[in-house]
C-alpha cells in the first residue's frame, strides 16, 4: 500500500502480515487471524475452516485503545484484503469472492479461485495491485483492474509462506519467505535474498507494516489484544507495545488516514450468545449464532433451517423441527455450516450439487461413516477438497 507522505507502498492483504517474533518476547498463544496473501497465522492457514468471520472493521489511526472509524464491508464470510487501490494514499478494505476482487474502482477478475493472493505496489507507482501465487510461480499485475499478469517470477518452494513488504524503503514492494521462524528477505523481485533472520517461533503470528513512517516495513506480533512492535528488521525486543481490540479479533493493517504510517484495524465478528444446546454449539464453532422463528427468512417455504450470506446466524424453525431427534436437528446445523464453508472456499453459492455437497460436508464434519441420503462419492471427494481449504470447481 502506498503512503504518499513517504512514497512507499504497504503490502498487506487481510491487512496484516503475520509472521513471528516470539524469540525475543517469550509470550504465548497465536492470535486468530487468516492467511490471505501477506497474512500468516500458523494456527489459521486454512481460510475455509479457520478463516475469520464478520463484516465490521474497527480502524485505528494511532496506537491508543479506541478506534477512529468503523466500516462495514462485504458479508460475514468474505475473504478480505487491504491496500491503496486508487493511489490516494489511504488503504481500504476490499473483498475477494472466488477469483473476483471488489476493489471499489472496479471488480477485477484475476487468477483462479484457489490462487494465493498478495497485494502490493510492485512497480513503485503509488498504487497497489494484485499478485497471485500458484506453486512456485507468482503472477504480478501492475495495471489496476487488469485481468492479465504483467510479469511472472518463480519464487521459493511450494508450501513456503510468502510475505510482502517494502523492506528497504525504495517505494517498491517485494517478497520475503518464511520457513518456520526463519525469514529470507528480498529487496528485488529476482535473485537471492539480501537478508536472512531468525525471528520468533514457528507458531507465532506476525503483522507487517511501516509503523514509524520511515518508508520501511517491519514486523509486529499480536498476543491476544497486545501488540509488540519492531521498527527494524533485526532480532531484538519490541520498540513499543500497544493494546487494541479483544482476544479473538482478526487484525488488519493499513494507513487509514494517509499520514504515511501504518496502524491497526480489527475485523470483529458478531457477538454470539453462550450456546445452550448442541445446535448452537455447532454454529458457534464456525462464528455463527442460531435464530429461532416459525416463519422462513428468505428460505424455501418448506425449509426447517437455512443460512444466508448477509446473516451471521443460522435460521431454525422450531415448528418444522417439532418431533425431530437431536441428531437430525444437529445435522441441520451441520448442513448450514457446510453451506458457509462452500462459500468461503469458492466465493459463490451457485455450485453444482449444492445441497448434497452440504450434506457431504455435514457428514465429514461429524465423522459420520454412513453418508446422508443423496450424497455420492463425488460429493464426498468435493467435501474433502473444501475442508482442505480449496474450491473443487
Amino acid at each position: 500500500m502506498e503512503h504518499h507522505a513517504a512514497r512507499r507502498p504497504l503490502p498487506t492483504i487481510l491487512g496484516v502480515v503475520v509472521a513471528t517474533t516470539a524469540i525475543l518476547l517469550g509470550l504465548a498463544g497465536p492470535v486468530a487471524a487468516f492467511r490471505g496473501g501477506s497474512v500468516d497465522d500458523p494456527a489459521a492457514r486454512n481460510p475455509v475452516t479457520r478463516g475469520p468471520t464478520g463484516r465490521t472493521y474497527l480502524l485505528n489511526n494511532g496506537w491508543d485503545a479506541a478506534h477512529d472509524r468503523t466500516v462495514v464491508v462485504g458479508n460475514h464470510y468474505d475473504r478480505v484484503y487491504t491496500g491503496d487501490f486508487d493511489g490516494d494514499g489511504r488503504d481500504t478494505v476490499v473483498v475477494r469472492r472466488g477469483a473476483t476482487y471488489l476493489l471499489g474502482r472496479c471488480n477485477q477478475a484475476y487468477g483462479r479461485v484457489n490462487d494465493e493472493t498478495f497485494v502490493g505496489d510492485f512497480d513503485g507507482d503509488g498504487t497497489d495491485t494484485l499478485a497471485v501465487r500458484r506453486g512456485r510461480t507468482i503472477a504480478i499485475s501492475n495495471t489496476p483492474c487488469a485481468t492479465r499478469a504483467d510479469r511472472r517470477i518463480t519464487y521459493g518452494r511450494p508450501g513456503d509462506v510468502v510475505l510482502v513488504g517494502d523492506w528497504d524503503g525504495d517505494g517498491k514492494d517485494t517478497f520475503a519467505v518464511r520457513r518456520g521462524n526463519v525469514f529470507y528477505v528480498k529487496n528485488r523481485l529476482t535473485g537471492p535474498p539480501e537478508l536472512t533472520l531468525t525471528y520468533g517461533r514457528a507458531s507465532d503470528t506476525i503483522l507487517v507494516g511501516d509503523w514509524d513512517g520511515d518508508g520501511k516495513d517491519t514486523f509486529a506480533i499480536p498476543r491476544g489484544a497486545t501488540y509488540y512492535v519492531r521498527n527494524i528488521l533485526k532480532t531484538g525486543p519490541p520498540h513499543f507495545t500497544a493494546t487494541y481490540g479483544r482476544p479473538g479479533d482478526a487484525p488488519i493493517v493499513g494507513d487509514w488516514d494517509g499520514d504515511g504510517k501504518d496502524s491497526l484495524g480489527i475485523r470483529r465478528r458478531d457477538a454470539i450468545t453462550a450456546p445452550r444446546n448442541g445446535t448452537e454449539r455447532i454454529a458457534a464453532a464456525y462464528g455463527m449464532s442460531v435464530r429461532y422463528s416459525p416463519r422462513p427468512e428468505r428460505c424455501s417455504p418448506t425449509a426447517a433451517g437455512c443460512y444466508g450470506l448477509d446473516r451471521s446466524y443460522i435460521w431454525i424453525s422450531p415448528t418444522r423441527m417439532a418431533g425431530w431427534s437431536t441428531a437430525r436437528k444437529e445435522h441441520t446445523a451441520w448442513h448450514e455450516v457446510g453451506h458457509s464453508l462452500q462459500y468461503k472456499a469458492c466465493g459463490r453459492m451457485d455450485l453444482p450439487r449444492l445441497e448434497p455437497l452440504a450434506n457431504a460436508l455435514a457428514d465429514a464434519l461429524q465423522g459420520t461413516t454412513k453418508p446422508w441420503v443423496t450424497v455420492t462419492p463425488a460429493d464426498q471427494r468435493n467435501a474433502r477438497t473444501i475442508l482442505a481449504g480449496r474450491c473443487p470447481f
